[in-house]
């Protein structure tokens, strides 16, 4: 289901809001290391369901880098991401958000 999810958002980005092949490219990489993120994370796979606020929060907290469940306690494990590249993690969450809500997979826009 990612990989099609991922698919499916790039083919959005570039036939209904316009963006360039190369703006798209980028907003799929940016989804997939989130993604990544999220499924290193918890130990599951991602499902538009679970993508909440508080999982934006958590995102934006460890600073878009891995988390590791350490005595019940989520902690980061890598170093920080610049605030200009987590920044734009967040811009394309915001998009990707849109992108589920419009297509019907969430019903609420977590942002």
């Amino acid at each position: 289901m990612v990989i099609s999810l991922l698919e499916l958002f790039g083919t959005y980005l570039l036939t209904r809001k316009g963006v360039s092949s190369l703006t798209a490219k980028n907003y799929v990489s940016d989804i997939r290391r989130f993604l990544s993120w999220f499924e290193t994370s918890f130990g599951k796979a991602f499902k538009p369901d679970v993508f909440t606020p508080d999982v934006i929060t958590l995102f934006q907290k460890a600073g878009g880098d891995k988390l590791a469940n350490v005595n019940g306690q989520l902690l980061v494990i890598n170093g920080q991401s610049s605030p200009r590249s987590l920044e734009r993690y967040l811009s394309t969450l915001r998009r990707f958000s849109e992108f589920l809500k419009e297509e019907g997979y969430i019903l609420d826009n977590p942002f």
